[in-house]
């Protein structure tokens, strides 16, 4: 979704949440933003969930076809601490530590539920 198709979705709706792994895209919206939750859980636990994810039919014509890409996902998901993108940690960290409106880093999944 662009950044116009974000604002959009903003302005039309009264409520929402964005997952904000693009950080490019967030960052111009971040202004409407009320609350801002970074789930921060660490490589371990990313990586675990890429294991245990289900099949996603609407990517893959099939489970062993998304099995077949699982090292290429670890691999991708490894370089998180280390990239510089829009898709990396140190993007990531400074949209969060930018944000002067109410905010929580979770640093592991059982938190997710207090929020």
């Amino acid at each position: 979704m662009s950044n116009f198709g974000v604002q959009t979705f903003i302005e039309e709706n009264e409520s929402w949440i964005i997952e904000g792994c693009y950080a490019d895209i967030l960052e111009p919206v971040l202004w409407a933003c009320e609350e801002l939750y970074f789930l921060n859980p660490g490589m371990e636990t990313c990586i675990a969930h890429c294991r245990a994810r289900p099949w996603e039919p609407e990517k893959y014509s099939s489970a062993e076809e998304q099995n077949e890409n699982l090292q290429n996902l670890i691999t991708w998901v490894s370089a998180y601490e280390s990239r510089d993108d829009e898709y990396g940690l140190k993007r990531h960290r400074a949209l969060f530590d930018s944000f002067t409106g109410k905010k929580r880093e979770f640093n592991d999944p059982s938190e997710y539920e207090t929020a």
